[in-house]
């Protein structure tokens, strides 16, 4: 059982019982015969959010409906692969360009429903063209892994503390960054303490650290999975000359393009000291910092995405880092205490989702 409590966020499992996860069809009741359309210059101006699939678009006179409401973009999305998915709550009015969920008062906690579809593949199951739909029969087939009520009303919570926290310090990439990592619940403390734009030359100097032999084939460190990984091929220990030096807390850039990492990504070195290839760029951290924060933050693809857009260059099979670029970018970095939390709480929160053997955690399927 998840138990969330306190003025620091606390994700402990109760050692007496577990919570059981089931694998159900999306658990929700369509409001879609409710929404109404309206043109721009035919709406009231009033208090009420007018929602259209991407949000708020206008505030009018009246309301369509009344209550706790899941909406998820119909069509017109403005982002397919992080899909508009918005819990709402109060009087709203609803186009015909999102669709009106509620879950079931008896198992589905609204908060924790408009999660974990925004945590599913929607991409894979829209129909169209270049304004793709999501139908409404095909939404509600969706298959979704959901823990019991009681639990997912305590993560909903947690949501509305992230909500609030982010609305605060106006931090939305740091949101991307919480919720979005291996598609896991990331819940962080509520308490921040200081965030600063900080240049990442300022944090890393870029290394060119050859071994000088100190290091065998034996501790050549596997970037990709971050492991030792000896490599019984290299015959002439010479040649093991040519790789870079690679202590912890360090960082390597490596360059293969995937479904996830559409510009290469940043791997830390969280194992200990070792040599990798000369093919990866190594830099190494010069102020203080949280080993577990950075592991999450430098390899998340939200948090780096759009700085690797600007700091690479393409090729064929992967992508070449500009280093000097790089270093010129700038970051939101918090401080070292509060580092320590996040990324303390971010390594409980995989080892208690190991320990649950929820792997993934929401799932999509089609029956």
């Amino acid at each position: 059982m998840l138990n969330l409590h306190g003025n620091h966020a606390q994700l402990q499992r109760n050692r007496c019982s577990t919570s059981p996860v089931s694998l159900c069809k999306l658990n929700g009741i369509r409001n879609d015969n409710l929404r109404i359309p309206v043109a721009a210059n035919l709406r009231i101006p009033g208090s009420t959010p007018y929602y259209g699939a991407n949000g708020i678009q206008d505030y009018v006179d009246g309301f369509t409906h009344d209550g706790e409401f899941v909406l998820v973009a119909e069509d017109g999305a403005n982002d397919l692969k992080n899909y508009p998915v918005k819990c709402v709550k109060g009087r709203i009015w609803v186009n015909n360009h999102a669709h009106v969920l509620q879950g079931k008062q008896d198992s589905t906690d609204n908060r924790f429903l408009a999660y974990a579809i925004s945590q599913a593949d929607i991409e894979s199951i829209l129909v169209g063209g270049s304004r793709a739909k999501l139908n409404a029969e095909t939404l509600m087939e969706v298959l979704l892994f959901l823990p019991s009520k009681e639990e997912q009303s305590q993560i909903g919570d947690y949501m509305v503390h992230l909500d609030n926290l982010i609305t605060l310090h106006q931090r939305e990439d740091v949101y991307c960054f919480i919720l979005s990592y291996s598609n896991r619940l990331l819940l962080l403390s509520h308490n921040a303490i200081t965030w600063e734009q900080r240049k990442l030359g300022e944090l890393y100097d870029r290394i060119s650290e050859k071994n000088d032999l100190t290091y065998t084939k034996e501790q050549i460190i596997s970037v990709a999975n971050m492991y030792f990984k000896p490599d019984s091929y290299i015959t002439d220990t010479e040649y093991l000359r040519t790789y870079n030096v690679f202590h912890l807390g360090d960082i390597a850039f490596e360059g293969n393009k995937s479904k996830n990492f559409a510009h290469g990504r940043f791997v830390e070195n969280t194992i200990g000291s070792g040599i990798v290839s000369h093919v990866f760029d190594v830099f190494r951290p010069k102020t203080d910092f949280d080993l577990l924060y950075w592991k999450y933050a430098i390899n998340n693809e939200r948090l780096m995405g759009s700085i690797l857009i600007r700091c690479t260059k393409a090729s064929t099979m992967m992508t070449n880092l500009v280093a000097t670029d790089f270093l010129n970018e700038s970051i939101l970095v918090p401080s070292v205490p509060e580092q320590r939390r996040i990324g303390a709480f971010l390594l409980q929160l995989d080892n208690l989702i190991t320990l649950h053997q929820r792997k993934p955690f929401f799932l999509i399927r089609r029956l």
